[in-house]
């Protein structure tokens, strides 16, 4: 789909009818649009978006309030006429065929109420109602809403995802809508409600038992997306954490505080520290769940253990006893002499539970000094921080100097929470996989036998075959498309960067999160400046949308914010220029002057400048540029 045209009647600023064409050709196929803050940039993705989809542009399945609350925040308070619309011309390929349609929606005010209406005309010839609504669901399945908002690229908001840690979710929404993901996942979840919504007709068939299983094993993979996700998150944040915890023992240098060879000597520390302290969680979580109980009456066993020694005599005798039975003969002089003395039984416990009670006794002991030798150490890092207190008490930044000890002290802890938490979910992630496993096991071997026994119908098997082939999709997608992904990422960053073979490998992992390599050795993406990370970001959209062979319109809103002046350059050259045959750039006069504009120039198909009048609370359209 590529979009031709656009025009608006009585939309935000644009009061009165404005057009815009955004038809290009390969060589010509930058559309650029400049406008100060507040001019009307913004006003015109969300018509975009409205225009095609309506109600579903929010999410919404029906036009309810929330969504004609949306609209009415877009029609225009200055307007004469009580007339509102979006027309929107689009090519769309059909069979290999090239068709225009036109989408018209229109909106008028009501008795307080806003009416909407939508026609939609084919090769100039208007659509019926219901062949309307077939298009426009067919435009829903081929370039969704979420797929139109992939391919707008916000420079602030891209910078803001970086700042905050949240490039991998980023990445992993895009590249679900931009590779169909998406749609496979909604196809998924589709079969398996229809299976789920037919158990009441199966009762208590095989089928049905096979659909209860399939609806367990679909809870499971769901909460073990989400735990995941929690993974990434907390290793972002370890990252994040030890990123700043590098800052600040920088700046300690600059202001005097260390040496280098202790600023060296404090991170192997540092470290190892955090070696320690993963191993020292896991022996204090084992003590606490297995031993723990028995600490707290360990004098109470080793009473018992003591009693039941004394006791022995008694078990004994009642041996004894049974024996005299058996072989008929008299020993009743041992069984007294075994009785003498004895007192009454409480435990009646045999040796060889004495034996075990004892081993009991002595592992708890041992795993209590160990518990209290871990809880009683100290922090060898911390040390460190009190002794450079002292000997930095005439320092002329002390006051600073204070506060990053303070603020290294405080992430210290942070990265030993966050490092624990992160034992427990990959613990509970591999708990997950494994119950997975054990279902989808079970589930396959009753599929065999119900098969062979034919006790279910074609159509379960058809549905239930459909969902095997749509996970094994999914998985194919990610695994075949993250490789190619992260090989033409690689390529595009080193080219746009300057700098040959600077990462000389990048894998984004099956979750998302980014490996960088500089030869053999790891490279931290934090380690990168803003603006490397921004253009390694921009990147990864500019590969996908490569990879995918996508032919949408791609657009730039205020795409150079966070960069510098030789960065833009190579930004513009080798992402902007090039990443579609129909790019939309939304500018303000900082951007896209002088030198910049001249590395598009001749590449531009038209170019639109939006003037906003305060007299009249309107945007006019020009064609023509700052």
């Amino acid at each position: 789909m590529k979009i031709k045209e656009l025009r608006l009647q009585n939309i935000g600023p644009y009061v009165g009818q404005h057009k815009i064409d955004f038809s290009t050709i390969s060589e010509k196929n930058i559309i650029l649009i400049g406008g100060q803050n507040g001019a009307g940039k913004t006003t015109i993705l969300k018509a975009i978006k409205i225009g095609l989809y309506g109600c579903f542009a929010y999410g919404y399945k029906t036009e309810n309030m929330s969504y004609m609350k949306e609209v009415e925040g877009i029609l225009s308070y200055y307007s004469d006429v009580n007339e509102y619309s979006i027309r929107i011309t689009v090519e769309f390929v059909e069979k290999l065929e090239k068709n225009e349609y036109i989408i018209l929606r229109k909106w008028k005010k009501q008795n307080n109420t806003i009416i909407e209406s939508v026609n939609v005309i084919k090769d100039c010839v208007a659509l019926n109602e219901a062949d309307s609504l077939e298009f426009i669901s067919k435009l829903r399945a081929v370039a969704s809403p979420e797929l139109i908002n992939s391919f707008i690229f916000d420079g602030e908001t891209i910078g803001n995802i970086i700042d905050s840690n949240k490039t991998n979710s980023y990445i992993r929404n895009m590249f679900n809508s931009v590779f169909n993901i998406d749609i496979l996942n909604q196809f998924r979840e589709d079969l398996t409600t229809y299976l789920n919504s037919e158990k009441d007709r199966l009762n208590a068939s095989v089928e049905f038992d096979l659909t209860t299983l399939l609806m367990d094993i679909s809870n499971k993979k769901s909460t073990l997306a989400l735990s995941q996700e929690r993974r990434s998150n907390i290793y972002d944040e370890v990252k994040d954490i030890k990123t700043r915890i590098d800052s600040l023992q920088n700046e300690f240098i600059k202001l005097g505080g260390i040496s280098k060879e202790s600023a060296i000597r404090l991170r192997d520390e540092v470290k190892n520290l955090e070696k320690a302290s993963e191993e020292n969680n896991r022996i204090l979580r084992e003590f606490y769940e297995d031993f723990l109980p028995y600490c707290i009456v360990l004098d109470e066993l080793k009473t018992i253990s003591e009693r039941s020694k004394e006791e022995l005599p008694i078990i004994y005798a009642s041996m004894l006893e049974q024996v005299q039975k058996y072989m008929n003969e008299d020993l009743s002089y041992y069984i007294n002499k075994l009785k003498s003395g004895s007192e009454e039984m409480l435990f009646g416990l045999k040796e060889d539970d004495i034996k075990t009670l004892d081993t009991l006794i002595k592992i708890t002991g041992e795993k209590k000094t160990v518990a209290a030798t871990i809880l009683s150490g100290k922090n060898n890092i911390l040390i460190n921080m009190v002794h450079m207190r002292e000997t930095l008490e005439n320092n002329a930044s002390i006051a600073r100097l204070n506060d990053i000890i303070f603020e290294i002290e405080n992430l210290l802890n942070s990265l030993s929470i966050a490092n624990s938490n992160e034992l427990d979910i990959v613990k509970h992630i591999e708990d997950l996989e494994r119950e997975i496993n054990v279902m989808i096991k079970k589930y396959g071997e009753m599929l065999e036998v119900s098969k062979k026994d034919r006790t279910i119908s074609k159509s379960y098997l058809i549905c239930t075959n459909s969902i095997a082939v749509v996970d094994e999709l999914i998985e194919h997608i990610k695994n075949d498309k993250l490789k190619a992904l992260s090989v033409t990422t690689c390529e595009k960053f080193n080219e746009t960067v300057r700098k040959n073979d600077y990462i000389s490998e990048i894998i984004i992992d099956g979750n998302f999160n980014l490996h960088l390599y500089s030869g053999t050795q790891q490279y931290d993406v934090a380690a990168l400046s803003a603006g490397e990370r921004q253009v390694l970001v921009s990147c990864i959209i500019w590969a996908m949308f490569k990879v995918s062979g996508r032919r949408e319109m791609f657009v730039f809103d205020t795409p150079l914010a966070r960069l510098d002046g030789e960065t833009r350059s190579l930004f513009i050259n080798k992402v902007v220029a090039n990443i579609s045959d129909q790019v939309l750039i939304l500018s303000t006069d900082a951007e896209f002057t002088g030198a910049n504009y001249s590395l598009i120039s001749d590449r531009i198909a038209r170019t639109y400048l939006l003037n906003y009048n305060d007299s009249t609370n309107s945007t006019e359209i020009e064609q023509r540029y700052f």
